[in-house]
């Protein structure tokens, strides 16, 4: 049987599996996972040189870290790992111009690179996914500007095979704090989502007003320290555009366009929410498949 060190090491490697990612020692202190207690990274090291239990489970190639069990063997996860790394690079050319875009618009506040891209894990049909904090009271407006070109220019998810374009997550500035959205009082992967953000416009003012606002994310990572944005990707400030529309109209197009299957969903739970302070599209919302699969590789510990 693991101890609890064993136990919040294996969490960690079994969380990220489930993503086919492995981790370097580093990043299993980094995001050390709901541990029992924070542990620095020699008595992780240790541990993973060191303990018996660890070895029965676990695979170790080039400075990486995997689950033994998993049908992947560690050589494959890693190069699985390097080639999506190396695709998402390449679709930082079209990001970019996205950004041009999206930071012109008037009452956009903050863009920050989330999902798979945010991870640098990424396959050639993977969305670039961004997430918005917007102008208090002009959540559907910002939506309308963001998504209409996408729509016209058909680089959507399911209207372009190829790095599609998903910007499906708005928040107001008075409403940055997103605990209420966890599935559970136990959700992973919305603490491990929340801190894996990768800021690229916006003050630094705004982004700590968000890291103050989601601390509630330590008590499940508290090693990992919030990403401070990518010189690379950063948009410099740019004059923003005069685009005189009422919010009442652009909430009420919008809505009338919704497509049947988000209005069936809408805040009925924390997968769809839809009001004026939050837009929230993510219908195939795989947080309690990824919360069942860990608590099932969890059992493991108690062989």
């Amino acid at each position: 049987m693991a101890n609890s060190l064993e136990k919040d090491i294996f969490r960690t490697l079994a969380y990220f599996s489930y993503f086919t990612y492995p981790l370097t020692s580093f990043e299993i202190w980094k995001w050390q996972l709901d541990p029992e207690m924070p542990r620095s990274y020699e008595e992780i090291t240790n541990a993973l040189e060191n303990s018996t239990w660890l070895a029965n489970f676990l695979a170790y190639k080039d400075g990486f870290w995997g689950v033994y069990w998993k049908t992947v063997p560690i050589e494959e996860q890693i190069a699985e790992r390097h080639r999506r790394n190396i695709n998402a690079f390449a679709k930082h050319r079209k990001l970019k111009r996205v950004l041009k875009y999206l930071s012109r618009i008037p009452w956009v506040k903050g863009i920050a690179i989330c999902n798979t891209l945010a991870w640098h894990h990424t396959e050639p049909r993977s969305d670039i996914d961004l997430f918005l904090i917007v102008d208090d009271r002009r959540v559907w407006s910002t939506r309308l500007f963001a998504v209409a070109p996408l729509a016209l220019l058909s680089q959507r998810p399911g209207e372009t095979i190829e790095d599609p374009i998903d910007i499906s997550f708005f928040v107001t500035e008075a409403s940055m704090n997103l605990e209420h959205l966890k599935i559970t009082n136990d959700d992973p992967y919305l603490a491990v989502w929340t801190r894996s953000l990768l800021p690229v416009y916006g003050k630094d003012l705004l982004w700590d007003m968000w890291r103050a606002e989601n601390r509630w994310s330590e008590k499940t990572v508290p090693a990992a320290a919030w990403r401070r944005g990518s010189l690379r990707l950063t948009n410099k400030k740019k004059s923003k555009w005069r685009i005189p529309i009422s919010e009442a109209f652009a909430r009420q197009l919008q809505l009338k366009r919704l497509p049947e299957e988000l209005r069936d969903l809408a805040n009925k739970d924390s997968r769809v929410v839809v009001a004026d302070h939050i837009l929230k599209f993510h219908k195939n919302d795989r947080r309690q498949e990824i919360q069942n699969a860990l608590i099932e590789a969890m059992k493991l510990c108690e062989i």
